[in-house]
């Protein structure tokens, strides 16, 4: 799948790449809060953020590849990601 230049193998790869982020965050967050390193587990601000920043890196690897259309299927669930994150999160970051 990654060897090819795929369009749907990209969307996977930009689906896959923010959902394993965020799980690694989530559970490190939830660890360190347990071990009482934090105060309090990461806020969803912060996973929903550097998770969609995951998507930075396939993305470099793609381009640099000149994979063109698997990096167009990155590029779209990126933009549908920060575009779902401002909905969900409008208000909290304006009206803070």
């Amino acid at each position: 799948m990654l060897r090819k230049d795929n369009f749907y193998g990209g969307l996977i790869v930009g689906l896959m790449a923010p959902f394993m982020l965020w799980i690694i965050l989530h559970e490190t967050g939830v660890e360190l809060d347990h071990l009482r390193v934090l105060r309090e587990p990461f806020t969803y601000k912060f996973l929903a953020a550097t998770s969609i920043c995951a998507n930075a890196i396939p993305a470099t690897i793609f381009y640099k590849r000149r994979r063109d259309n698997s990096l167009r299927g990155i590029m779209l669930i990126t933009f549908i990601l920060v575009f779902i994150a401002i909905i969900l999160f409008a208000k909290q970051w304006f009206y803070d």
